[in-house]
């Protein structure tokens, strides 16, 4: 494998490199930033990497994997100096590579950062890999700068706090989640001011946080109407190839792609309560979300399997403030078009204890079609209208429509849905 990746790259992969894959073939080490004497487009004293890339070509991000070495010369234009090595949190928008110019093919290569966004400039890092291994150091080396400090809040990011169990699947509550609304916000840096989320509840929601005596600083647990909300900061990122693929889905933010690859850590927010209140839920979880699109390094939205944008988010829950349903908060109208025409059908209704919804081979615009699901989907949820097999129905002006209960064409195949004619 290591002969045939050398030989598609055109480059002798140095020895420390060969090793170190040999014992762990790519990933994401503890030590993430290596310090810089010049400012990159990312900070003023080091560049940060998200992984390392591995040998072989079936992980997208190994060395001839889909987002490789390869693909970042051919398709984002870097220079062809030698090998794409790390990634980073810009999501390619910068890069570190083996150098190849002053050794040949078969030397010893250096180690540099490229910088797309500053005109691909190079900067020299290490005169060997090894040495940029050994060189890397600790993000929290980084993260004392004035604009982020806040005398209020004890930036204590503790994983073994009480809140980050509510994120472990293993968790022998994890059925209390069955009954419950949750999700991500996307962090770019792997902190939060919980302050300011106690105040944005205030000021923005009229909803007082208040916690038992044995608090934490890395997490909001608090009641509210019989409803559990929790708030936790979560200093890993969520891994990137589930929460990249689930970006790729939405069809209104090109950039949620760069968003999910971007981040860091994520906030955890959860709300439990009975599945009879679950429209109350749903209005509690979204305007917790909603407060939290407002943290600084806020830079995504994950929830009902897309990556929102944090202002479109903020917007859509703003509607409850008209007593309206955020429906497009709570609802993804995915969208396709086949051979007999377009398609959609609904991924979040389950959640309030309804079917998911399909329209099927229609002669219809994409934006016609999701505002007739969204209006069918509102019009469910605010009257709690069970829709059944074999029904019609008489909705707005579109006129009569015909409910077929069968397995799903765009959801799992295990799974009934309910078309709508």
């Amino acid at each position: 494998m290591i002969s045939s990746v050398e030989k598609e790259l055109g480059y002798k992969l140095p020895a420390s490199y060969i090793w170190l894959m040999k014992q762990h073939n790519g990933g994401i080490p503890v030590n993430t930033c290596f310090p810089t004497n010049e400012p990159t487009s990312w900070a003023a004293d080091h560049v940060p990497i998200t992984g390392i890339f591995g040998i072989g070509r079936e992980k997208i991000y190994s060395l001839c994997g889909a987002l490789g070495s390869r693909f970042m010369i051919d398709e984002w234009n870097y220079p062809a100096i030698g090998v794409a090595i790390c990634d980073c949190p810009s999501a390619g928008h910068d890069m570190i590579f083996l150098d190849y110019r002053a050794c040949g093919p078969h030397g010893e290569p250096a180690v540099v950062h490229v910088d797309r966004e500053n005109d691909y400039k190079i900067t020299h890092l290490a005169d060997s890999f090894e040495l940029f291994i050994c060189g890397l150091k600790h993000e929290s080396l980084y993260e004392s700068d004035e604009d982020d400090t806040d005398s209020s809040v004890d930036n204590n990011y503790s994983s073994d706090s009480a809140g980050a169990h509510i994120n472990n699947g293993e968790d022998e509550n994890a059925d209390s989640l069955k009954d419950s609304f949750s999700g991500f916000v996307l962090l770019s840096k792997g902190r939060w001011h919980k302050q300011q989320f106690i105040r944005d509840m205030k000021e923005k929601w009229d909803i007082c946080v208040k916690e038992d005596d044995d608090k934490i600083d890395d997490a909001a647990v608090f009641e509210v109407d019989g409803m559990i909300a929790i708030a936790s900061l979560m200093t890993d990122p969520i891994p990137h190839v589930e929460v990249e693929e689930h970006a790729e889905n939405n069809y209104m933010w090109p950039r949620a792609v760069k968003a999910a690859r971007k981040h860091r850590a994520h906030i955890m927010v959860a709300v439990l309560g009975r599945k009879e209140n679950a429209l109350e839920m749903g209005k509690l979880y979204t305007k917790l979300m909603a407060a939290c699109c407002r943290q600084k390094y806020a830079s995504g939205i994950y929830t009902s399997g897309v990556v929102f944008e944090p202002q479109f988010y903020e917007d859509f829950a703003d509607m409850m403030k008209e007593d309206k349903l955020p429906i497009f908060n709570w609802i993804w109208f995915g969208m396709y078009r086949s051979e007999k025409g377009m398609n959609a059908y609904t991924y979040g209704l389950d959640l309030f204890d309804k079917e998911e919804m399909e329209v099927l081979d229609v002669d219809a615009t994409p934006q016609d079609l999701r505002d007739f699901l969204a209006s069918l989907s509102n019009y469910v949820l605010e009257n709690d209208v069970k829709l059944r097999d074999g029904e019609t129905i008489a909705f707005s002006a579109t006129g009569k429509h015909t409910i077929i209960r069968s397995p799903s064409v765009s959801l799992p195949k295990d799974q009934m849905t309910l078309k709508i004619s």
